[in-house]
């Protein structure tokens, strides 16, 4: 059998050049050039044996160091071109910009974590929520109407929320003239003006402190049971037992129809 022939000295130098073009980093780069953070905790790296041979044969012969000698060293990613080097640097930019806005953002949850709401304690997975916007809370507008003959009404709110309720003029409730032509008023935005003008204002009539109290006696039980207030509170039209002693501080007279059980609620 034929033995194969050695490859002479010429071709085993072509061969170490073609290493060198296809993999032109492998000798250059080091730790610090990945992460340019730990530069400033190593010592002045020596030349490696062809760079120091280089600069010995260019100071021998009285050539000039080319100027971007050390700017390759220092920066051995140069020798990938363009391409490389341009999403390097965007990528760089990129992070610093996130920075930037970490550094601002961080007062911002700061606030949201610390504020006097916390609507999101009672919910799982508070420990990272509290720095999220929702957890400042939020408001939304309830309202809701029934006839005085189904003796209550539930106003609830979203899962989540409570029912905010400091004093009277929080909530606006009262009774629809059973005579008037628009009877919604949740969805007639003319609705008020029909209830001040022309028909009789059943709402005058209403016992205020029948329903405030309704209303605080149902926060003031969701505290007790250590939650910050209450979801939801049915409100009794009638005092008493059966449709007798209505939600009326004064009962209309027996010819008032237009307040009658057949008027509607409102809150």
């Amino acid at each position: 059998m034929e033995k194969p022939d050695a490859l002479s000295r010429h071709q085993v130098n072509q061969c170490i050049m073609e290493i060198e073009d296809n993999h032109p980093l492998k000798e250059r780069v080091h730790y610090e050039h990945i992460m340019p953070i730990f530069k400033y905790c190593k010592k002045e790296r020596d030349p490696s044996f062809k760079r120091a041979i280089r600069m010995a044969i260019l100071e021998e012969m009285g050539i000039k160091r080319p100027k971007n000698d050390d700017m390759m060293q220092d920066d051995p990613f140069l020798y990938l071109g363009y391409g490389v080097n341009a999403y390097f640097n965007t990528m760089l930019n990129l992070s610093k910009m996130f920075c930037m806005i970490t550094l601002f953002v961080i007062p911002m949850l700061i606030v949201y974590a610390n504020n006097k709401q916390q609507a999101l304690h009672e919910l799982p997975k508070y420990a990272t929520n509290k720095f999220s916007l929702g957890n400042l809370g939020g408001s939304a507008m309830f309202c809701s109407q029934k006839p005085i003959a189904s003796q209550s009404l539930m106003i609830g709110c979203p899962r989540g929320t409570h029912i905010h309720y400091l004093k009277k003029s929080d909530a606006h409730f009262g009774v629809i003239n059973s005579k008037l032509l628009i009877q919604d008023y949740c969805m007639e935005s003319t609705i008020k003006a029909h209830l001040t003008k022309g028909q009789k204002q059943c709402t005058n009539l209403i016992d205020q402190d029948f329903i405030h109290n309704q209303i605080t006696n149902c926060i003031k039980a969701a505290k007790k049971k250590g939650r910050k207030g209450t979801e939801s509170c049915s409100l009794k039209f009638f005092k008493g037992k059966g449709k007798t002693d209505s939600l009326y501080k004064t009962e209309p007279a027996k010819g008032e129809k237009e307040c009658n059980l057949k008027s509607n609620f409102y809150v």
